[in-house]
């Protein structure tokens, strides 16, 4: 008996869309990777501006800048970005 397969790789390809192309380009982890560490720098600048409120210039503008970043990676459902750039506003003002 011959079993054939009517699994086609380029016909499933094209029907999953965008998702294949990150899935399978690996572009999905560098996105991945830069969420992770986006929010690890805002978590850290946070402790730090409870720590030591006195250069509170500084990490806020790490808030900032890191908040941003995570956007393009999805950004705590993006409620965590505009968390963090309230935050981070908030420490600069």
């Amino acid at each position: 008996l011959m079993v054939s397969s009517t699994f086609d790789f380029d016909a499933h390809y094209h029907m999953m869309g965008m998702m294949s192309f990150f899935w399978f380009t690996g572009t999905f982890w560098i996105f991945f990777a830069l969420g992770l560490i986006s929010g690890g720098i805002v978590l850290a600048a946070s402790i730090l501006l409870k720590e030591k409120p006195k250069n509170r210039t500084l990490y806020g503008t790490l808030i900032i800048v890191f908040s941003v970043l995570s956007i393009f990676s999805g950004g705590g459902f993006i409620i965590g970005a505009l968390l963090g750039l309230v935050g981070g506003i908030i420490a600069v003002g």
